[in-house]
């Protein structure tokens, strides 16, 4: 066993000697944890901030879009309008025109 310098001997070694002198957390570790524990909340509460905004701006641009492809489905909509008006007074009543049988002007005719 190695022999324990004199200037050390009044130091406790058991662990029951060493309980009453470990009361509890030095100052300097509490702050450090506290320091930690509040840069963790400004961290998410920034974090949490920036994506409210984000989610705000998508929202808007979001709802740009669709106020846009709405007028342009109106736009679409309204010119068929004029367009079919105006093709139904060339087709007959009866059937309209892309229901009628196509030739077949690739293939040739079979005749026996």
């Amino acid at each position: 066993m190695p022999k324990i310098p004199s200037e050390y001997s009044h130091r406790p070694t058991k662990p029951q000697d060493l309980k009453g002198q470990a009361n509890g957390f030095v100052l300097l570790e509490v702050l450090v944890a506290m320091t930690l524990i509040a840069t963790g909340w400004i961290s998410l509460g920034n974090t949490y901030q920036k994506l409210v905004l984000l989610m705000g701006q998508l929202g808007a641009r979001r709802e740009q879009i669709h106020q846009e492809l709405d007028q342009h489905e109106i736009a679409q909509a309204t010119a068929a309008k004029i367009v079919s008006r105006e093709s139904l007074l060339n087709e007959s009543t009866g059937v309209p025109r892309r229901i009628h049988t196509m030739p077949h002007l690739g293939r040739a005719s079979i005749k026996k």
